[in-house]
């Protein structure tokens, strides 16, 4: 009469059995997908090559615990992602976050990038933001970057600066084929994010510490959340995008106007108060880090001081954007360990893209987002051949490949594709098919049809 009754029905527990049987019917699923056991087979393969090969170097200082750690919440997101996520978008980001994390494991020189100009100051900042500080010698760029970095170099020590760029990889192929889709048919746009991956130099500012990639994932998320119902939430997204993108690489941000000015174009004013809403947090976070490292909320880091935009540059630089090519033919600079293109970089977009962007124009599909893509690229080149340092890094006369066009790759695979495909006469012009759905749509009526034959013979 002292306790109170037990009833079993005011506990509630965990019901483990549910649990399992939940991932166990994931992973039959999977098994059922011929695609994804492949891409699993593979890469689980080329691990273990990895593995052994940093075994035999002596580079291999993996912590089991955090490592175990990793992999087990890998594991968790995989599954999670898995259920919610678009199923060939996913395959895409899959194979993409494999190849990168095969690539990063591999890199010949990841173990001297510490002392790298760029990525030395952004391990630096990590350090110190994981211990609530930042000096202002090491304050040399954006603040974005190495703060997502913080919780994994807790676990990963160095290696956590390649950990935001491996999920801003997987999201921007994610959301490219999305965004692709959206304005094309789902073969071309494969084909584009194939393309994007494996035939450009693009992958390789993932790998390496560059902070490139978060804005290029916030630039590819917004303009395809632009398509989307013009909802709060979605408007309030795409102004948090562009201002982390500013938290990130201050002037980046320019590259968010044509998105910015197509979204005010369909959401009049209301577009543009959600947006600056949803940006202003993050500009107000930037000026205030800048106070609390220099003391004045309008000092710029010095990397923005020193590396000035000159006008009287642009000429030149976006000639060399069309017509550069290496110095020689390369895959790589064995001293700095940069991919470099094998054929013409600029050459190819600048004869293909015009004729895809043509093409789109011409089957009157979306030509508000065609608008977003041309003007993106434009003011991209625009905007890089203004630095007066305009290739890759500090690697001599001739550059490996030109990163601050990085954010119109995306755009400019796919309109060159679509070129390059009605050149050859493999490209037809047509609305966008969503083959997901439709196979989806097919199936539930044809379950429907089922359904009322199974009716009709039981009345009989």
């Amino acid at each position: 009469m002292f306790f109170p009754e037990y009833r079993k029905s005011n506990v509630k527990f965990i019901n483990w059995v549910s649990i399992v049987k939940v991932f166990l019917d994931s992973i039959k699923k999977i098994i059922s997908d011929s695609a994804l056991v492949y891409l699993a087979l593979i890469s689980g393969v080329s691990a273990i090559a990895i593995v052994s090969f940093q075994l035999q170097r002596g580079e291999l200082n993996l912590n089991p615990l955090r490592t175990g750690a990793l992999f087990f919440v890998s594991i968790i997101l995989f599954f999670g992602a898995r259920r919610y996520c678009d199923r060939e978008a996913f395959k895409l980001s899959f194979l993409g976050t494999m190849y990168v994390i095969i690539a990063y494991l591999a890199w010949p020189t990841r173990y001297s990038w510490t002392v790298w100009h760029d990525q030395g100051y952004f391990l630096r900042m990590t350090i110190e933001l994981s211990q609530v500080y930042l000096n202002s010698q090491n304050f040399i760029t954006g603040v974005g970057y190495p703060l997502l970095a913080v919780p994994f170099y807790w676990i990963m020590g160095n290696d956590a600066l390649f950990i935001p760029n491996l999920f801003a990889f997987a999201g921007t192929i994610y959301f490219s084929f999305l965004l692709f889709r959206s304005i094309t048919n789902d073969s071309v746009a494969k084909i584009a994010v194939l393309f994007l991956m494996f035939a450009t130099t693009f992958a390789s500012y993932y790998i390496v510490w560059w902070n490139h990639g978060i804005v290029i994932f916030s630039l590819v998320l917004a303009t395809y959340l632009s398509t989307k119902p013009p909802s709060a939430r979605n408007l309030l997204i795409i102004g948090f995008l562009a201002g982390y993108s500013f938290f990130t690489r201050y002037a980046d941000v320019v590259l968010f106007l044509p998105t910015l000015l197509y979204v005010v174009w369909r959401t009049k004013m209301k577009g543009l108060i959600f947006a600056v809403v949803g940006a202003l947090p993050m500009i107000l976070a930037t000026l205030y880090a800048q106070w609390i490292v220099f003391g004045d909320f309008f000092r710029i880091p010095y990397l923005f001081q020193t590396a000035p935009f000159r006008l009287e540059t642009i000429p030149y630089n976006a000639f060399l954007t069309i017509l550069y090519y290496p110095a020689d033919l390369a895959l790589s600079d064995p001293a700095v360990g940069v991919l470099k293109m094998p054929v013409l970089i600029g050459t190819f977009f600048f004869i293909m893209a015009p004729l895809g962007a043509y093409i789109l124009w011409k089957s009157k599909i979306k030509r508000g987002l065609l608008l977003v893509l041309i003007t993106t690229i434009l003011l991209t080149v625009l905007y890089s051949s203004s630095y007066y340092q305009f290739h890759s890094g500090s690697f001599g006369q001739f550059p490996a490949d030109f990163r601050y066009i990085l954010p119109a790759y995306p755009y400019l695979v796919l309109l060159s594709l679509i070129g390059l495909l009605s050149l050859i006469g493999m490209y037809q012009t047509q609305a966008p098919m969503r083959t997901h759905h439709l196979q989806q749509t097919s199936q539930t009526i044809s379950n429907h049809d089922n359904l009322n034959k199974g009716l009709e013979a039981d009345e009989n």
